[in-house]
């Protein structure tokens, strides 16, 4: 009877054992704060038990040359304390609901270069303290829209280089500190309104590289950061509403953008690569000088090549109607009504390429007149800002002249202690300083007076082309408006 006894319990240990912590990790370094665990490997059956030292005083915990399934509860059981924990390249491949449990002092947490495919509700339940996420270079292709609901601290998340198709317009709802977010190379297609209106915070916002042909009116929200940044860059746009977005710099480039609204409030817009021939500006009595600084050029550019193709046009349907009188001269055949019906189509044709070519040279001067007017309006710009550099440099000259009159007052009381100067020679080296400070500042006085004068020619020359470029900014606030009305 006592044998049977010792057998059962010789079972249950083995059980206990099997169930129970299996395998042992040791960390390395001991005694720090800071330590690791390499080797360490996991599947669904074995149950870690991870040993320091000074375990309540570990704060910083990354694990190298692991193969985990998970993320490992056991982990938080045993360092409460955690705020950093590096899980990079650990063959992960999902986040048990109740794996941050006890991560509630948890700040960083990186899962970047695993293996994990979704986010599961809940997933991040218990690290309330989260400040930043990093799931970059994973296989995610979905994530519930409870997924994040835990995390109101959390300011950034990387989520570059997943799969991602689409987006729950609620996913990012919880996220009320987010300011930074990384969605670049994925798979997106379209941007669905209210994606991002509940994130008052957020200033930097990376979608490039993606298959975006829609953002939604409203997906955006409102940025307010005095340094924002929303990169649209290599996506498939062909159209782009953003009459409501407050930001500092928007990258649009390589695109196949057509048509853009803008809100006077986009500090600098780089649009390069694109086919941009609409742009227009909701409110343009507020908008910036330097709001489509990039865009500008763009638009002269394609304005002066319209010209040319239909300078071309004009010159193709001049050889063909030449091509086609010299046939009708020499045919020696056919009635005489159809003759004067082909002679009178002819002359219509003929006065119709006239007109346009009238129309054509009408507009070409109408074109060059606006291209002298934006040059002096470069030449205007470069004019205030030689005028501010002057007004700079008389005062750093008045300053110096200053100096040099109070240092030679003091050399004449030094010299006055040294030696008996007679009182007309002091007088005369006085007003010789203040002759030649009098010289240096006429000088000045006359530089400035030149920059002024120039300053009004320029003007002037400018109101010889007041009428046309008046015409022009009553017509419409977009910056394509000779496109639109004269082509």
């Amino acid at each position: 009877m006592q044998g049977q006894r010792v057998f059962y319990l010789i079972l249950l240990w083995s059980i206990v054992g099997t169930n129970g912590y299996e395998d042992q990790y040791y960390c390395d370094p001991d005694y720090s704060s800071q330590t690791s665990f390499a080797n360490v490997i996991l599947n669904g059956s074995t149950v870690p038990n991870f040993s320091c030292n000074y375990h309540y005083n570990v704060q910083y915990v990354q694990f190298e040359m692991s193969s985990l399934e998970e993320v490992p509860k056991q982990l938080f059981d045993t360092f409460p304390n955690l705020v950093l924990v590096n899980f990079t390249s650990s063959g992960i491949k999902f986040i048990n609901r109740y794996s941050l449990d006890r991560a509630r002092n948890l700040q960083n947490l990186d899962l970047s270069s695993n293996a994990i495919e979704q986010l599961n509700a809940n997933c991040f339940s218990g690290a309330t303290a989260l400040l930043e996420l990093n799931l970059s270079f994973n296989k995610i292709s979905s994530i519930d829209r409870m997924a994040f609901n835990t995390l109101s601290n959390l300011e950034l998340l990387r989520l570059t280089g997943n799969k991602l198709r689409s987006l729950d317009n609620k996913v990012f709802e919880p996220l009320k500190s987010l300011h930074t977010i990384y969605l670049n190379s994925n798979e997106l297609q379209v941007i669905e309104a209210g994606l991002f209106v509940e994130n008052s915070k957020l200033e930097n916002m990376l979608l490039q590289n993606n298959h975006i042909s829609m953002v939604e009116e409203g997906a955006l929200g409102i940025f307010i950061s005095t340094e924002s940044i929303v990169s649209l860059s290599n996506n498939k746009l062909r159209k782009l509403n953003l009459e409501k977005i407050k930001v500092t710099h928007l990258y649009l480039t390589n695109n196949t953008l057509d048509t853009l609204n803008l809100s006077p409030w986009i500090g600098t817009v780089y649009a390069e690569n694109n086919i941009i021939s609409n742009v227009t500006v909701s409110d343009v009595t507020n908008m910036q000088l330097k709001t489509l600084s990039k865009l500008d050029g763009a638009v002269y550019d394609l304005t002066k090549n319209q010209f040319n193709i239909q300078k071309d046009v004009n010159s193709l349907r001049q050889s063909l109607f030449e091509i086609r009188l010299a046939l009708m001269a020499n045919r020696t055949n056919g009635s005489v009504g159809a003759d004067n019906d082909e002679l009178r189509r002819m002359i219509e044709t003929a006065n119709n390429l006239t007109l346009d070519k009238q129309e054509l040279s009408a507009k070409t001067l109408e074109f060059k007149i606006y291209e002298q007017t934006f040059k002096v309006d470069k030449a205007l710009e470069l004019a205030r800002e030689n005028s501010d550099k002057i007004v700079v440099l008389a005062k750093r000259v008045e300053q110096w002249i200053s100096n040099i009159v109070s240092s030679g007052g003091a050399a004449g009381m030094l010299g006055h202690d040294r030696l008996p100067i007679h009182p007309s020679a002091a007088q005369v080296e006085v007003s010789s300083g203040n002759g030649y400070g009098l010289i240096i500042a006429m000088l000045v006085v006359m530089c400035l007076m030149m920059g002024m004068i120039m300053f009004i020619i320029a003007k002037f020359h400018r109101r010889s082309y007041g009428v046309e470029r008046r015409r022009y900014a009553n017509r419409d606030s977009s910056m394509a408006t000779i496109i639109n009305n004269d082509i």
